[in-house]
């Protein structure tokens, strides 16, 4: 099994509640560097759908992540 690649901050909602999907999911929340602190900012948003590959290869379909989060790292550090 791939490690854990997560950078970053980012935070797991638990069994989200899709009414749509009728179900429940997790949902990862990618929050950039200081959010924290200036959460009454706003910040530009960016919804991904295909979450199982996202940020984490150990919990990623084969293995494989997308390294959005790491992008993003980057991107905000510009």
């Amino acid at each position: 099994m791939p490690k854990h690649t997560l950078t970053g901050n980012i935070k797991r909602h638990r069994a989200f509640l899709s009414k749509i999907l009728g179900n429940r999911r997790d949902v990862l929340v990618f929050l950039p560097p200081g959010y924290r602190h200036f959460s009454s900012r706003r910040y530009p948003v960016l919804y991904l759908h295909d979450g199982q590959n996202i940020f984490d290869a150990a919990t990623s379909f084969a293995g494989v992540e997308w390294g959005v989060d790491e992008t993003a790292q980057r991107l905000i550090h510009r």
